[in-house]
């Protein structure tokens, strides 16, 4: 190949990667393992793999099977850590999108009934500072939901 068809083939490349780059809409997916940060306002979401989890608190709270079917808020006293724990009780929560919109993060997701079963998981929102976002909408199959309890530690 030579030197033109190279750099022909280089900025193609480059422009490719660009434009996915530029599509990405800083939703993060139940699917994702990924830390991103959403739409550039300094705000981190990070789904955890609980099994890994040093905080004892939050270990206590995943492993508790008497705790109910919902959504859990865990903030921490510095405000800019707020983990959101999804207990599934004879439940699953699916497809799991994060979206920020006028200072308010939205958490859309599916509920879907499964008898006899425990699904859950966690994820972490980091902010760098608390202008981030004020508030915090959940929607559960497309209807306004609640947290079933916030914790302050």
């Amino acid at each position: 190949m030579d030197k033109k068809k190279y750099k022909v083939f280089l900025v193609i490349i480059l422009f490719l990667l660009l434009f996915v780059a530029g599509c990405f809409d800083g939703k993060l997916s139940q699917n994702d393992d990924r830390y991103i940060e959403l739409n550039n306002k300094g705000i981190f979401i990070n789904e955890i793999d609980i099994s890994k989890l040093k905080d004892k608190e939050l270990m206590q709270l995943a492993k508790d099977e008497t705790l109910e079917n919902g959504v859990y808020g865990y903030s921490y006293a510095d405000k800019n850590r707020f983990y959101i724990f999804f207990n599934g009780v004879d439940s699953s929560y699916n497809n799991i999108l994060f979206s920020l919109d006028n200072n308010a993060l939205t958490i859309v997701y599916e509920t879907q009934h499964n008898k006899d079963s425990r699904n859950i998981s966690l994820f972490l929102i980091e902010k760098k500072s608390e202008d981030s976002f004020d508030t915090i909408a959940l929607i559960n199959n497309n209807k306004n939901d609640h947290f079933a309890t916030i914790y302050v530690h």
